[in-house]
C-alpha cells in the first residue's frame, strides 16, 4: 500500500503542476483581455486555456485489503484514514474531474474557443478579432470561471497530497 501511495503522490504532483500551468495561462489571457493588449507571443497561453487532468490512483493494494477484510488492520486510526482516502477522497476528486471539470471544458471552454479563436499554422490558438474579444464579457467570464475551477482543483489535489503523505507516515510508524 505504501508503494501504491507513493505512486499516487507522483501522479498528483504531475496533475498539480499541469493545473498550475493551465491556471497561469488563463490568468495571462484574462489580464491581456482586460488590459486590451495583445501580441502573438500570447498565442501559447490562448492554446493552454483548455485542458484538464485525470488523477489515476493505484488501488491494487486497497482492493486486496478489501478482499481480505479491512478489519485485519488493528489500528483503528490507520484503518479509518485508509478507508477515508480510498472510498471518499479519491471518489470526490474523480467526481470533480469528470462531472465538473470535464463537463465545463466541453460545454463552456471549447465552444468559446471554437467561436472566438483560430488555429495558426504553428498549431497555436489566436483570437480571430482581439479587440472584439476584449469586450466580450461572456468569454472573459468563462475564462474567469476556469481560473476559479483550476484553483479549486489545485487546492483539492494538495489536500489529497497531504492526506497521502500523512497516511504513508502512519503506515511507516505502524510497521515499526
Amino acid at each position: 500500500m505504501k508503494s501504491n501511495l507513493e505512486s499516487d503522490l507522483e501522479g498528483l504532483k504531475w496533475d498539480i503542476n499541469k493545473n498550475e500551468k493551465l491556471l497561469k495561462a488563463n490568468q495571462i489571457v484574462l489580464n491581456s483581455l482586460n488590459n486590451g493588449v495583445y501580441h502573438d507571443t500570447l498565442n501559447l497561453y490562448y492554446t493552454w486555456i483548455k485542458g484538464n487532468t485525470v488523477f489515476v490512483n493505484n488501488t491494487s493494494a486497497y482492493k486486496n485489503l478489501e478482499s481480505l477484510g479491512i478489519n485485519i488492520i488493528k489500528n483503528d486510526s490507520l484503518r479509518i484514514k485508509i478507508t477515508n482516502l480510498y472510498s471518499t477522497r479519491y471518489e470526490y476528486i474523480r467526481y470533480i474531474e469528470q462531472v465538473r471539470d470535464e463537463k465545463f471544458q466541453y460545454e463552456q471552454i471549447i465552444p468559446q474557443i471554437n467561436k472566438h479563436l483560430r488555429l495558426t499554422s504553428e498549431n497555436l490558438y489566436q483570437p480571430i478579432n482581439f479587440e472584439e474579444l476584449s469586450r466580450n464579457n461572456e468569454f472573459k467570464s468563462v475564462i474567469k470561471l476556469n481560473c476559479d475551477l483550476r484553483n479549486y482543483i489545485i487546492i483539492t489535489y494538495k489536500d489529497i497530497e497531504k492526506m497521502i503523505s500523512e497516511l504513508i507516515d502512519a503506515i511507516v510508524l505502524e510497521l515499526k
